[in-house]
C-alpha cells in the first residue's frame, strides 16, 4: 500500500507505513506514475485510487506528512479526472497538470482554480487518436506528446491553452512501426523516442522523419512496457521491455538515410503474364512511368515488389495505395506483394513509398499508371447513340400517336356527323308522317261530309243545312291549306 521512499542522504528506505501521519491517510495502492512539482509536491497516479497529491517533510531522522489530497473521477467532469486509472502525468511550465487516464481520455488539472477538463476521442480532424491514453512528454520546446493505444498525439503550448485544442497525430501510416505507444523520451539532439509493440522509433520534429529499431538492432524484445522509460544524467535513455531493458547514448545511432530502388516482377496484367526476366525498376526520383492498358473483362492485376537493399533487406517495409479507387494507404509490411482484381473503369496511378529497413520512407512514387477500359457499349459514344435512337424512337412514337389520333378524331367527327344525318333524316319522317296524318284527317272530313251530302242532297230543303255542310267543307279546306303551307315552309328552311 502506499509508496515508499528513499532518502539519499541516509540510504535509508521508508515504506509507507513507517512514514508519520499515513494511518490517517486513506488507503491506496497500484502507483503508476510519480512527478514532482516545483513547490516539492509529489503527484501520484493510481489504478483505481484516483489521483493523489502529497507533500512529505523531514523531521529529524524520519519522515511525515505534510499535506494529502486524493481526486477521484467526479460525474461533474470540473471536479475530477476522467477515471481513475492513471497510468501517466506530466506538467509544463505553467501551472496544469496533464494526466492521462487510460480507456478515460486526457485530463488536465488547473492548479490555480482546481478545475478539472478532459479530451477525447471523438473521430474528428483535430481530437486525440484515441482515449486510452498510455504516456505522456513534455519535451524541451513545450510540447505535450501523448501515447495512446491506437497512435501518437502532440499538442504545441499555444494549441494548448486553447478551448478546443488541435492535436497533431501520428499513427502508423506515418511511419510508426506499431499505434501503441508505451512510452515517451527526448534525446540531446531534441529527437522524440518512444517504444511500442513492435521495436523502438526515433521521431525527428523538424522534419516529421521517422527511424525504426526492432529486436533485429539488438533490443531486448520488440514489445515494451507501460511508461518504463528514463534517461539518465549522461543523455543515455533506457527504455524496458518484457525480457529486459535496453540503453544506448542515442548520439551514436546513425541513421543509414539512402534510399534503395525498388524492383517489380512477377507482373501480371489482365491475366497476360509477362516473361521471367522482364521487370520494372523504380527509383526513389522516378521520372519514367510505365502506362498500361486493361480490358473491362480482364480488369485485374499483381506483381511482387522488393526493395534493393541487402543491409536490413528482412526490414524493408512497403506501402501501396491505388490512386482513384483506394482512400488510405495500404501497408504490407515486408511482404512486398500487390493485387488488384475487379477495378472500375478510369485513369489510375499506383502509388508506392517503401523503407530501407531502418526507417526511412521514400516519398510517395508514381510506380505506373493504369486505364480500365469499359465495354464499348457502356463508353459515352455508345450512351450518345442509345440517346439518338431514344430520341428517333420517341419522335417516331410521337408521330405514330398523332396519326393516331387524327385518325381517331376524323373517325368520330365521321360518326357524329352521321348521326346528325341520321337525326336531320328521322326528323323529316316523323315530321312527314305527321304531316300526312294531320293531311289524312281533314281529307277523311271533308270526304265525309261530301259523301253525306251526296247521299242526302235531297233531304236538304232548308239553306241552314246547306251552308252548315258548306262550312265543314270549307274549314277542313282551311286546315288543309294551312298544312300545304307548313310543308311549304319546311322545304324553304331545307333549302
Amino acid at each position: 500500500k502506499g509508496i515508499s521512499v528513499y532518502d539519499q542522504k541516509t540510504s535509508k528506505t521508508f515504506n509507507w507505513k513507517d512514514i508519520k501521519g499515513t494511518e490517517k491517510l486513506p488507503d491506496f495502492s497500484s502507483v503508476y506514475t510519480i512527478i514532482q512539482d516545483k513547490d516539492s509536491c509529489v503527484w501520484l497516479g493510481t489504478s483505481g485510487f484516483g489521483l493523489v497529491r502529497l507533500k512529505i517533510q523531514r523531521d529529524n531522522q524520519s519522515l511525515s506528512i505534510k499535506s494529502f489530497k486524493q481526486y477521484y473521477s467526479s460525474p461533474t467532469e470540473k471536479k475530477g479526472p476522467a477515471n481513475d486509472i492513471i497510468y501517466a502525468l506530466a506538467k509544463g511550465k505553467d501551472n496544469r497538470l496533464w494526466i492521462a487516464c487510460r480507456y478515460g481520455g486526457l485530463s488536465v488539472l488547473d492548479l490555480k482554480t482546481g478545475f478539472f477538463k478532459t479530451y477525447k476521442a471523438f473521430g474528428y480532424e483535430g481530437s486525440l487518436s484515441h482515449s486510452d491514453v498510455l504516456s505522456l512528454f513534455y519535451d524541451s520546446k513545450d510540447r505535450l506528446w501523448i501515447g495512446t493505444s491506437y497512435g501518437l498525439n502532440y499538442l504545441s503550448y499555444s494549441e494548448s491553452v486553447k478551448n478546443k485544442p488541435n492535436f497533431v497525430k501520428i499513427t502508423m501510416d506515418k511511419g510508426l512501426p506499431n499505434n501503441t505507444i508505451h512510452a515517451i523520451q527526448e534525446d540531446g539532439a531534441g529527437n522524440i523516442w518512444v517504444s511500442t509493440n513492435k521495436g523502438l522509433a526515433k521521431l525527428n520534429p523538424s522534419n516529421n522523419s521517422i527511424a525504426n529499431y526492432q529486436e533485429s538492432d539488438g533490443l531486448q524484445s520488440n514489445e515494451f512496457s507501460d511508461g518504463a522509460v528514463l534517461k539518465a544524467p549522461n543523455n543515455y535513455l533506457l527504455f524496458g521491455g518484457i525480457y529486459g531493458f535496453n540503453y544506448f547514448m542515442p548520439k551514436y545511432i546513425t541513421e543509414n538515410t539512402k534510399q534503395p530502388n525498388l524492383l517489380i516482377s512477377d507482373l501480371q496484367m489482365g491475366g497476360r503474364e509477362f516473361e521471367n526476366n522482364q521487370y520494372i525498376i523504380i527509383k526513389s526520383k522516378q521520372e519514367k512511368v510505365e502506362n498500361f492498358d486493361l480490358e473491362r473483362k480482364s480488369n485485374f492485376f499483381q506483381f511482387s515488389f522488393n526493395a534493393l537493399n541487402y543491409f536490413n533487406a528482412s526490414k524493408n517495409e512497403f506501402a501501396y495505395k491505388l490512386q482513384g479507387l483506394d482512400q488510405n494507404w495500404r501497408y504490407t509490411g515486408t511482404d512486398g506483394k500487390i493485387a488488384y482484381y475487379n477495378i472500375p473503369p478510369g485513369n489510375y496511378e499506383l502509388l508506392v513509398r517503401w523503407s530501407n529497413g531502418e526507417g526511412v520512407w521514400t516519398n510517395d512514387i508514381v510506380a505506373l499508371k493504369l486505364h480500365v477500359i469499359q465495354y464499348f457499349w457502356l463508353t459515352y459514344p455508345a450512351y450518345a447513340v442509345y440517346l439518338l435512337l431514344l430520341i428517333i424512337g420517341g419522335y417516331a412514337f410521337h408521330l405514330y400517336r398523332k396519326n393516331k389520333l387524327e385518325m381517331k378524331f376524323k373517325l368520330e367527327r365521321e360518326y357524329l356527323f352521321r348521326q346528325k344525318d341520321e337525326d336531320v333524316h328521322r326528323q323529316r319522317i316523323n315530321f312527314f308522317t305527321n304531316i300526312a296524318h294531320e293531311i289524312q284527317t281533314p281529307l277523311t272530313l271533308i270526304l265525309g261530309s261530301v259523301e253525306h251530302f251526296m247521299q242526302k242532297r235531297n233531304m236538304l230543303d232548308t239553306p241552314i243545312d246547306k251552308n252548315y255542310f258548306l262550312s265543314l267543307v270549307h274549314q277542313h279546306t282551311a286546315r288543309l291549306t294551312y298544312l300545304v303551307q307548313q310543308l311549304l315552309e319546311f322545304r324553304r328552311a331545307e333549302a
